[in-house]
C-alpha cells in the first residue's frame, strides 16, 4: 500500500510517499557487492559472500523519502543474523547487521586471535573459557556504491564482562 503526491509530469514526489508492505524472498542472493565483501573480510566470516536470503518475509515502511526495512532474522549455518535499516531514494543506505557467530564457525585467523587473548589471560592466572558465540554488530552507512563499514563489539564485551564476573564468583 502506497500513498503519495505526483508532480506536473506525473512523477512521484518521493518525500511525500508513505506506505508499507511485505516482500517475500525466494532464492535471493546478494553477490559481487563490494561492501558485503568488506564485511566478510572485516569480521573474518566468509559465509556471507555471497549472502543468501531465502524464504524470508521482509516487512518495510515508506516514509519521508526512505524505505525502512523492519528487523528480520535468519541463519547462515549455525550463525544467527538480524538485518534492519533503510534505503533512501537519494541512493544512501543505513543498515545494521547483527551477527551471533558460534566460535566454531569463525575462520582460523579469528580463532587464533581469540586464542591469543585467552592465553594472555591464563598467563595472569585467569582461567577464562572462550565465548561460545561472538556477537558483533556491523553498521553500513553512506552512499550505496561505497558505504562506510564499522563494527561494534559492545555486546561481546558486555557478554565477556559478565562471563568474567561469573568466573570470579
Amino acid at each position: 500500500k502506497v500513498n503519495g503526491a505526483l508532480n506536473e509530469l506525473m512523477e512521484p514526489i518521493f518525500e511525500t510517499i508513505f506506505g508499507n508492505g511485505d516482500m517475500l524472498t525466494s532464492n535471493m542472493v546478494i553477490e559481487g557487492y563490494k561492501p558485503m565483501e568488506k564485511i566478510a573480510n572485516l569480521i573474518k566470516f566468509d559465509k556471507i559472500n555471497p549472502l543468501n536470503i531465502n524464504n524470508q518475509k521482509i516487512q518495510f515502511k515508506l516514509a519521508e523519502g526512505k524505505l525502512f526495512v523492519e528487523p528480520f532474522d535468519f541463519t547462515i549455518g549455525e550463525t544467527k543474523l538480524t538485518i534492519a535499516g533503510s534505503n533512501s531514494f537519494d541512493q544512501t543506505i543505513d543498515y545494521i547487521f547483527s551477527f551471533a557467530i558460534p566460535r566454531k564457525e569463525l575462520g582460523g585467523a579469528a580463532n587464533s586471535a581469540i586464542d591469543g587473548l585467552l592465553s594472555q589471560a591464563s598467563s595472569k592466572g585467569l582461567d577464562l573459557s572462550a565465548a561460545d558465540v561472538i556477537n558483533v554488530d556491523v553498521n553500513m552507512v553512506g552512499p550505496f556504491t561505497d558505504p562506510k563499514i564499522k563494527t561494534d563489539l559492545k555486546k561481546s564485551a558486555s557478554n565477556a564482562t559478565q562471563a568474567i564476573k561469573d568466573k570470579a564468583k
